[in-house]
């Protein structure tokens, strides 16, 4: 099992150095793609047959709604302020 420690620590270190190149390229690659897809938006609006080209690109840039964030509730507080942290001008 020794033997093998420094080619699986090798090995491990290559799959984070693939995993990061794809991350990078894919990043690299989804502006110009997303600018692409605006501009396909924008020609469907007068071609309707761009709708062919339009549909399975929105499934991956559609903006997703974000949804709302939790109402903030006012709780009061458990214990009723200490007089010596109360204002003095009140």
């Amino acid at each position: 099992m020794s033997l093998l420690g420094p080619a699986i620590a090798r090995l491990e270190a290559l799959t984070r150095r693939l995993d990061d190149s794809r991350l990078l390229w894919a990043a690299e690659a989804y502006q110009p793609a997303l600018r692409l897809y605006d501009l396909a938006k924008s020609c469907a609006a007068h071609d309707a047959k761009l709708d062919v080209i339009i549909k399975p690109l929105g499934e991956v840039f559609a903006a997703r709604k974000a949804k709302p964030a939790a109402p903030v509730v006012d709780v009061p507080a458990p214990f009723p302020p200490s007089p010596a942290l109360a204002d003095p001008a009140s």
